[in-house]
């Protein structure tokens, strides 16, 4: 079975180590950089997946990304078996995952959503899955991101790829142990640094459709929202890895 991941990488020098860690064990990744100014690409070339450059006038352009997720994927039709289109802080998890991709009909399989909470790093050369294991569900996370490539014509993402509609042979499966896990809470300090920069980056088409507007957000109002999450964060893996 051939799998292929696509993302989108913009500065993620820190989440890229666990994101090659746990695809690079059974797919062939593609990550395409947006104007990565830290050691994404270093990183990335080392690692041996395959990285393009992608520009956007160094914004934050969620119909441009859209636009992209919703063809870069098509080089793995009569390719590949399967593909994902995530981003880098995001981690596909099923206890039995290449099973689950071996025995099912559906032709997408949509994870269920779950935004990740760390109050320290984990450690680099382990599973991220394993060291930070508390989340919340989060609804706007489960997105159909894993497809087959010859059965989906068009997966139509609509701008944040949130939603979708696809065409084709569409049968949507969603397993109850296929999660999709957000880490984009990891650590306070992580958290706000992150935000802080997709601020900086925020395009004016973004501002005026209200997309990713969460990123504007003032420093307290992302402390608060952290806060609330890591206290209402429970182990939502629910395995032991």
């Amino acid at each position: 079975m051939k799998i292929s991941v696509y993302a989108i990488c913009h500065n993620e020098e820190k989440l890229l180590p666990f994101f090659l860690d746990h695809y690079k064990q059974f797919a062939e990744v593609h990550v395409f950089d947006n104007e990565s100014d830290d050691r994404s690409v270093e990183i990335l070339k080392a690692a041996k997946v395959k990285v393009r450059s992608w520009k956007s006038n160094n914004q934050i352009r969620d119909d441009l990304m859209a636009e992209m997720k919703n063809n870069f994927w098509k080089s793995a039709k009569n390719r590949s078996d399967w593909v994902m289109v995530v981003d880098i802080d995001e981690i596909v998890y099923h206890p039995d995952f290449l099973k689950l991709l071996n025995d099912t009909p559906a032709t997408i399989l949509q994870p269920w959503g779950y935004c990740m909470v760390a109050d320290k790093w984990p450690d680099y050369g382990k599973s991220i899955v394993s060291q930070v294991r508390l989340g919340i569900p989060d609804d706007s996370f489960n997105k159909m991101c894993i497809f087959r490539p010859d059965k989906i014509k068009e997966i139509y993402y609509h701008p944040g790829a949130h939603d979708a509609n696809p065409l084709g042979d569409v049968v949507v499966s969603r397993d109850p142990e296929l999660k999709l896990l957000h880490y984009n809470y990891m650590t306070l300090d992580h958290h706000i640094s992150k935000y802080k920069l997709k601020a900086a980056r925020m395009s004016q088409e973004n501002i005026t459709n209200k997309w990713g507007i969460e990123y504007l957000d003032s420093e307290s109002q992302r402390i608060e929202t952290w806060k609330t999450t890591r206290e209402k964060a429970t182990d939502v893996v629910g395995f032991t890895i």
